[in-house]
């Protein structure tokens, strides 16, 4: 009851679960973390010191969005470049340009690339492709968020000349800005002296066609028309009006063919013809007043152009020598004094974290991948039979005299000897009926601690009082008589081959009280059939009835069916599962194994466990072991 009260775990809700596991498995490899970590900061400690100090200077400039303006006449060249984004990013771009760093190095003279293993490399020769790309390499352009400021940092092993190369970036910029800006006003000059030559023809042409017009019409000054032309026109038409009117009263007296009549009819067709006539006049006088202006305009038209192209031309002249920009040097480079790399504090910290994150993650997904048995739950979960016990892993003394397995005997308080009896007290509690004298112990493969925990089992029962027989019945590996440091042959296999009259001929007495061994004997050809026989069923019932207990340490249930045909002949059957080494689908695999032979399972035992390494309570059941 002790030992089933020990290992009972405290219950924990499904969050706190999650989180435990997650600490158990960080917990156990720990180590792994430790040395993954101290790893990456070595290496970064040693990156840190053994590459060369990098040193970064900095320019600052503004870059207005207009040029200062010296004279009114503002198209001489394109002035305002508005706020948009595309000019600045256009600029940024003309900074890390190839002619940029061709003008650099030109001022520079002679410049050496470097690295920052070895620095700058003296001896080397390099093409002047190669200088310009190393340049551009260490100089980077950052314009300031919604601001016209325009950063050019430029970083070297040499702080001198990285702030040298600083300063010279920025007179090579302001030279090509000033050179492409003195290229644009030539070209206007050119251009506007060619029109200027178009515009005075244009002009000399129009002078001409008008003065050619005068000469044919007679005309001294404008034709404006005025009421001096209109004054006869006028008068006519009084005329006719006093006519018409004469001529209904007369019409009244006279007929048709009256002379009077006659006489006044004659008149007034007169002063129609002489009407109609003035009015051709005075059409005649608007069409050259009309033409004449249309001349006169295109001269003053043609004049203004001449003047307008003058007029540029002598501006465009007189800005030509004057260096506008809309570039200023706010801050210029100075030496740097302290590095920016490496930054040894800030390395050391990133290898810290950069360290535990990754190593943790990688003991995770390694625990995540690893389907060995880790947890007693997992024993419960997989095999679906209860938990018997558990074992825990402890040291051997290096007593020569005393078998490993033996060892934990000769501390009455080990742990490991505690949980042999927590195990025995299952077991009874489990199987208060306990004619279950015949106990097969078994695993799933080799190495999991199945003959060590026999003989644990063995003796733990033997020092309760009970008449023990441990049985080998390995024969692939028996290793039983070493332990008890007796010979394997003359044993189970002699017996049944011989006969089984003269048992106690071939049972072997130990060091124990009330335990007995018999070993495997001579290796048979075939182990399976030889415990399949009738012999072997005659020998297990004699046997019953000289022991209270008989313990058969078999061989692995999957590597062969030693331990199956036996099973069947038992009373129960315990597999053992050492901790992290037991293979989930293994252990299902042995489970399903023996249940197709109608086996008896009574429980599981989970071997060699680390108290570290897995959940809390081993590490509580560990020391509370050790205490009492």
């Amino acid at each position: 009851m002790r030992g089933m009260i020990e290992e009972k775990e405290i219950g924990y809700s499904p969050s706190e679960e999650g989180i435990r596991d997650i600490l158990n498995k960080i917990y156990k490899r720990r180590w792994f973390i430790f040395n993954f970590t101290f790893l990456c900061i070595v290496f970064t400690l040693f990156f840190s010191f053994k590459v060369k100090p990098v040193y970064r200077a900095k320019t600052r400039i503004l870059i207005e969005s207009k040029v200062p303006k010296i004279v009114q006449f503002e198209d001489v060249y394109l002035t305002d470049y508005g706020n948009s984004d595309r000019y600045y990013n256009s600029q940024c771009e003309i900074l890390k340009s190839n002619t940029i760093a061709k003008m650099v190095l030109d001022m520079l003279g002679d410049y050496k690339p470097w690295d920052i293993w070895h620095g700058r490399k003296k001896d080397a020769t390099f093409t002047e492709e190669e200088k310009i790309k190393a340049l551009l390499k260490n100089v980077k352009v950052k314009k300031a968020v919604r601001s016209q400021l325009v950063d050019i940092l430029v970083e070297d092993t040499d702080p001198e000349l990285a702030a040298k190369i600083a300063n010279f970036w920025v007179g090579a910029y302001l030279n090509y800005i000033q050179q492409s800006r003195s290229s644009l006003t030539k070209y206007a000059s050119t251009w506007l002296e060619k029109e200027i030559e178009r515009a005075k023809k244009k002009v000399e042409e129009a002078e001409l066609a008008l003065q050619k017009y005068r000469e044919e019409n007679n005309i001294i000054d404008d034709p404006a028309t005025t009421s001096e032309d209109t004054a006869l026109l006028n008068k006519l038409i009084e005329r006719k009006a006093e006519l018409e009117t004469e001529l209904a009263q007369q019409l009244n007296y006279f007929k048709e063919k009256h002379p009077i009549i006659k006489g006044l009819k004659a008149e007034l067709n007169s002063i129609n013809k002489k009407i109609e006539e003035e009015r051709q006049r005075l059409l005649a006088l608007k069409e050259k007043a009309i033409r004449y202006r249309i001349l006169k305009r295109e001269v003053e038209t043609n004049k203004a152009i001449y003047e307008s192209l003058l007029n540029r031309l002598k501006e465009t002249k007189s800005i030509q020598n004057l260096r506008l920009t809309n570039i200023r040097v706010v801050d210029r480079a100075t030496v740097p004094i302290k590095p920016v790399r490496p930054n040894k504090k800030m390395n050391f910290v990133l290898a810290l974290f950069i360290g535990l994150f990754l190593s943790t993650g990688a003991a995770l997904l390694i625990e995540n991948l690893d389907l060995s048995i880790k947890e007693p739950d997992e024993v419960q979960k997989y095999l679906g039979l209860p938990l018997l016990g558990t074992i825990p892993l402890y040291k051997q003394k290096k007593d020569k005299s005393t078998h490993p397995a033996l060892s934990i005997f000769t501390d009455s308080h080990s742990p490991a000897l505690e949980s042999y009896r927590t195990i025995k007290a299952n077991l009874t509690l489990s199987n208060p009926d306990l004619a279950k004298k015949l106990l097969l112990i078994t695993s799933s493969v080799p190495n999991e601690g199945k003959s060590v925990f026999s003989v644990g089992l063995a003796r733990i029962m033997a020092q309760a009082g009970e008449k023990v027989l441990l049985v080998d019945v390995d024969f692939r590996h028996p290793n039983l008589h070493e332990v008890f440091g007796v010979q394997r042959t003359h044993g189970l296999s002699d017996l049944l081959a011989e006969g089984i009259q003269d048992i106690h001929n071939y049972i072997k007495k130990t060091n124990v009280e009330n335990l007995d061994l018999l070993t495997c004997g001579s290796l048979p050809p075939d182990p399976a059939e030889l415990l399949g026989t009738k012999k072997m069923e005659e020998l297990i019932q004699e046997l019953s009835k000289r022991y209270d207990r008989i313990i058969f340490d078999a061989p692995p249930v999957l590597a062969v069916t030693d331990a199956l045909v036996l099973s069947t002949k038992v009373d129960g059957v315990i597999i053992i599962v050492r901790f992290e080494f037991t293979h989930r689908k293994a252990l299902q695999r042995t489970k399903e194994t023996l249940e197709r032979v109608n086996a008896k399972i009574l429980g599981a035992v989970l071997n060699m466990v680390n108290p570290r390494g897995g959940s809390y309570y081993y590490y509580y059941y560990y020391h509370y072991g050790k205490k009492g």
